[in-house]
């Protein structure tokens, strides 16, 4: 989505969609509900509902991609999720293509607290997840 990416404690963060999120926020299209202990989450409220109607065809475009990650993602951690976060910085940032194993041990040397065999897990959890949302995007541009 054209946003950029930082290494930081807990896996990649970004500024930008951090303020993002915020204008979204005091355009009322997103609201915090808190989640005690950890902080908040967002909810789309109504308006942001009313304007994803007149923007149907774009957000059907990408709406099977976002719940493979929902349904991926959703029940992890932190610390599950600060290792698929990472897996996903080291697969864009690295030049290391297809081999999960150079790419689990570059996740493990930004990040030592995360094991080899931990971030080849994160590693192919992610690809299973890219491979899931290939494969819907090329059955949806079949159809068309």
């Amino acid at each position: 989505m054209g946003f950029e990416f930082v290494l930081y404690k807990h896996g990649p963060y970004s500024f930008a969609l951090t303020d993002e999120l915020m204008r979204m926020r005091a355009d009322r299209l997103l609201e915090w509900v808190p989640k005690r202990p950890y902080g908040a989450s967002f909810r789309r409220t109504d308006q942001s509902y009313t304007i994803m109607g007149k923007f149907a065809r774009t957000v059907g475009r990408y709406q099977e991609n976002v719940n493979i990650l929902a349904k991926e993602t959703g029940d992890k951690r932190v610390r599950e999720l600060e290792k698929l976060a990472t897996a996903q910085y080291v697969t864009l940032e690295g030049t290391f293509g297809k081999d999960a194993h150079a790419r689990a041990r570059w996740l493990h040397d930004l990040k030592p607290h995360i094991s080899e065999n931990e971030a080849l897990e994160a590693i192919e959890a992610l690809d299973n997840m890219a491979e899931k949302a290939e494969s819907l995007l090329a059955d949806g541009n079949s159809s068309e």
